[in-house]
């Protein structure tokens, strides 16, 4: 309408978020970092955990970034790192759906992926909206370019990308459960694939001071040769959200 007012049933609406229209761009970001260390005495493995998620939201719009990284120090062994950096821009259709666009960036020395930077695009839909539950699934192809350590040569692939993301949340206490799961099936061979999955349980305890418990897996279908097909981590964290 011109005076951009909406009339609802009290029943239609299973949330609210606030958006300032007359604030500035860092009044409207959301978002919360962590970070773990974990040390353990009789192997002297050291393991550390850093995690940052910052949003930008407006009516039709969110823009998010992601950042995660895991280090693993041990004597006599190279240190090993599962990195990444996300960046996404979800647009908001009619009736729940949604359009999606990201690229992001990867390395896994575990799998024994120096590299793998990407760019795509997804339809989803929101199939689950309540106030304590959201269940969201996207369909997407994207184009990768990833290098393996041993190899000399890039690979640059298209594949397609499905993704499932499941959010449960509770006020008191402010306590939230994730998970999200994607797959990527290489696009000329179905047969060859590579997933991940997440999930997190987060709990606050103090204002804006909560502690996280997380655990994430990778997995290969056709790794590179001295390379494992499949990889985890899991990660006890202090955080703060803004």
């Amino acid at each position: 309408t011109a005076s951009d007012e909406y009339i609802y049933r009290t029943a239609e609406i299973v949330r609210i978020t606030p958006i300032e229209a007359n604030a500035g761009f860092i009044e409207r970001l959301d978002g919360s970092f962590s970070f773990g260390i974990q040390t353990q005495k009789a192997s002297e493995v050291t393991t550390s955990n850093l995690a940052a998620d910052v949003s930008y939201r407006q009516r039709r719009y969110l823009l998010g970034l992601r950042l995660s990284s895991a280090i693993t120090d041990q004597p006599n062994e190279p240190t090993t790192a599962r990195q990444s950096t996300n960046l996404n821009y979800q647009r908001f259709r009619s009736n729940r759906w949604f359009t999606e666009w990201f690229t992001g960036w990867e390395k896994n020395d575990e799998l024994g992926i120096q590299g793998r930077s990407s760019i795509g695009g997804a339809l989803g839909r929101y199939l689950l909206q309540t106030n304590k539950n959201q269940l969201s699934l996207t369909a997407g192809v994207q184009g990768a370019r990833s290098s393996y350590v041993g190899a000399e040569d890039s690979t640059t692939e298209a594949e397609g990308r499905i993704e499932l993301r499941y959010l449960h949340r509770s006020l008191s206490p402010e306590t939230s459960f994730r998970i999200t799961g994607t797959i990527y099936p290489l696009l000329e061979d179905l047969s060859r694939y590579r997933a991940e999955s997440d999930m997190s349980l987060r709990r606050e305890l103090l204002d804006d001071l909560f502690l996280e418990l997380s655990v994430g897996y990778s997995y290969l279908s056709d790794p590179t040769e001295g390379a494992a097909s499949s990889d985890y981590t899991a990660t006890t964290s202090i955080g703060y959200s803004f």
